[in-house]
Parts: C-alpha cells; sequence; structure tokens
C-alpha cells in the first residue's frame, strides 16, 4: 500500500504498519483510543536510539518523511 494508505489506517486507529523493507519488529502502530501514532521498540532502538545531536533530530525527521512517500507499505499481522 502507500505511504498516504498507511497513515490513513492509522488515523483510524487500532492498526500496525510497516514497510516491507524494515524488520519484522520495526512497526508503527495506534490505538483506539486516541490518536498518537507510537513506535515498536525494536524501531526506537533502530531508529531514535540514534538522536544525539539536534541535527541528527533533523535527518530522522526527513527519512521519516522519506517513508511515507514510499509505496511498499504493509499491515503487521
Amino acid at each position: 500500500m502507500t505511504g498516504l494508505e498507511a497513515l490513513d489506517l492509522l488515523r483510524r486507529g487500532n492498526a500496525k504498519v510497516r514497510r516491507s523493507e524494515w524488520d519484522k519488529d520495526d512497526f508503527l502502530y495506534t490505538l483506539d483510543d486516541n490518536d498518537n501514532i507510537y513506535t515498536s521498540c525494536a524501531y526506537e532502538r533502530n531508529r531514535g536510539g540514534k538522536c544525539h545531536y539536534p541535527s541528527d533530530a533533523e535527518q530522522l525527521t526527513l527519512e521519516i518523511l522519506a517513508d511515507f512517500l514510499r509505496d511498499d507499505w504493509e499491515v503487521v499481522r
């Protein structure tokens, strides 16, 4: 599915999605009771743990935006 379709699923709530090239434990998810998007522990370990300087956070943001431009998203079962 496209990145926009993945975002739409997340927006509806109670969904888990990932890009097909990510490890099986890397995913984003939402719950029914709020509008927040959460990351799996593996996602945090592989990406979020690399932010040590402000420029690292900027680079991570650009990578996340680029991820949503890809058309290789899938639902995590």
